[in-house]
């Protein structure tokens, strides 16, 4: 699948939207993420297992120091007439979701 944030979208045709976060791994959730998980699990503040270099290191320091923290981002796909799917990401997705939601309370 390849997202471009550079096409137009004309909000009228948008049939359904959805708002989620991603990560590197795949992994989805519907409400923002918090900061210290990895592969979509929060991590603990308790101590590591021993490790004769690191001793006293935590979960999380030893996640960061391995490179393993979930880095999510925003998603937002709308569900277009004729069965369409238009897909954004990053600061886009949240700026389109804002519009979109704005158009339909507008609408009320």
């Amino acid at each position: 699948m390849r997202t471009t944030n550079k096409t137009v979208l004309d909000l009228s045709k948008v049939q359904h939207g959805t708002y989620f976060w991603i990560n590197q791994y795949g992994n989805q959730r519907q409400y923002p993420p918090e900061p210290d998980s990895v592969y979509g699990t929060v991590l603990p503040t308790s101590y590591a297992a021993y490790h004769p270099d690191f001793p006293g290191e935590t979960v999380i320091e030893r996640a960061r120091r391995l490179d393993l923290l979930d880095k999510w981002k925003p998603v937002v796909s709308f569900q277009l007439t004729a069965n369409h799917t238009i897909t954004y990401t990053g600061e886009k997705a949240t700026l389109m979701w804002n519009m979109y939601c704005e158009r339909l309370r507008r609408k009320k």
